[in-house]
């Protein structure tokens, strides 16, 4: 089998794309309708405005029936999408090789997600290798590109930290239109939002009932000299996922990432309720490294003394020039994301507000940094069936 040295960096950094004219209010008026309201036992698929929330509960495999009935019809195009996507790359020579290392790391899933991932392929009758790719391409190749961009309280204007994310991946198809915010209530753990699309059971962007969010970005270099995948670790995406399951502050979310075999190289931008950081993660290191001036942002470099190699980056300076704010409202945080944006490589704009629960949401448009932003109150949602649901 090939090595991941071998298929890594089969996604390019490009050069940032100058900054788009903003779209015209007819444009970003435009609703994207791609799921179909649904209701499958206690679970329920529907729209909040122009986001379409799933909302699941249970056990692991109550929860992968739900999933399954209420995703099928989409999950099913989704396979069209990937397969179109594989030729659009060049990738048919080492598409197998995808396939096979993803269902090799299917036995490193937490047993919980790996009982609920099965229950909602047989509901769902979907591949179950190109579902294992789906969740495990992050510790395979290199496609991620985002920017994150975090306040703490005192440079809030709210007095409560403010995160914000842009999540960049290479267009295909219609996949920018395909973001779905999944909100789970795993019996006997914390009820969470995950930010991302169908099929995803792991966690690339998502905050929690206690006001703990996070967002993943790629990294390729660190000076650690750590392998950059190994096989026997947790996939990246299920391993965040633990992360909101389980954890209730950034110590926490800390110390369990130390404590787990990790698959490779990422760097964590997370938030609670009354800090704000970025976890470097490889497989021999986690470093924290705190806000400086009360401000943290990243893009695609480890910049802490430990494990820092380069942080050249366009998008890095254009975060970096936003600081001259005293205090950051929602509104700033966007501006911020929207200099930083990607062209059309930019799917999902999000501002996470930890201590109030909002998440404001854009998508279905390239880049989404351009459109308005819908707010959806998560308190509800996320409480409503308080911890450990049934």
């Amino acid at each position: 089998m090939p090595t991941r040295c071998a298929f890594a960096l089969c996604f390019v950094m490009l050069p940032l794309a100058p900054l788009p004219a903003p779209l015209s209010a007819q444009e970003a008026a435009k609703p994207i309708f791609r799921y179909k309201e649904a209701k499958h036992g206690p679970a329920e698929l529907k729209y909040y405005g122009k986001i379409p929330v799933l909302t699941v509960s249970g056990t692991p495999d109550e929860m992968g029936e739900q999933i399954g009935a209420l995703q099928v019809a989409v999950v099913a195009d989704f396979q069209k999408l990937i397969e179109g996507y594989v030729r659009f790359r060049g990738w048919q020579e080492i598409y197998p090789w995808l396939l096979k290392t993803g269902s090799l790391l299917e036995w490193n899933f937490p047993a919980s997600h790996r009982r609920e991932f099965t229950a909602a392929m047989k509901v769902g009758k979907v591949d179950r290798d190109l579902l294992i790719l789906i969740n495990t391409a992050f510790d395979v190749v290199s496609a991620f590109a985002c920017s994150t961009i975090a306040a703490e309280p005192d440079r809030s204007a709210s007095g409560a930290p403010i995160f914000g994310r842009n999540l960049d991946l290479p267009r295909f198809a219609y996949l920018h239109e395909l973001t779905l915010v999944t909100v789970y209530h795993p019996k006997d753990k914390h009820a969470f939002a995950s930010v991302g699309f169908p099929g995803l059971f792991g966690v690339v962007s998502g905050m929690n009932d206690t006001g703990l969010a996070l967002a993943v970005n790629e990294i390729l270099e660190s000076k650690d000299a750590a392998t950059k995948f190994n096989p026997f670790g947790t996939p990246k995406l299920f391993l965040l996922r633990r992360v909101l399951e389980e954890c209730t502050t950034i110590d926490e979310a800390e110390k369990l990432l130390k404590a787990a075999v990790r698959t490779g190289m990422m760097a964590v931008t997370i938030s609670d309720t009354k800090e704000c950081a970025v976890l470097e993660v490889t497989p021999k290191s986690v470093i924290r490294r705190r806000p400086s001036e009360g401000v943290v942002t990243c893009t695609n470099h480890f910049r802490s003394k430990e494990l820092g190699v380069n942080d050249t980056c366009k998008r890095l300076e254009q975060l970096e020039a936003q600081r001259g704010k005293q205090k950051f409202t929602v509104n700033d945080i966007g501006v911020a994301l929207h200099a930083a944006n990607f062209g059309e490589l930019t799917m999902q704009t999000m501002i996470f507000e930890p201590a109030s629960l909002r998440l404001h949401l854009a998508f279905g448009q390239l880049p989404s940094s351009a459109l308005p932003r819908e707010t959806l109150d998560l308190t509800t949602l996320l409480r409503v069936k308080g911890k450990g649901a049934d």
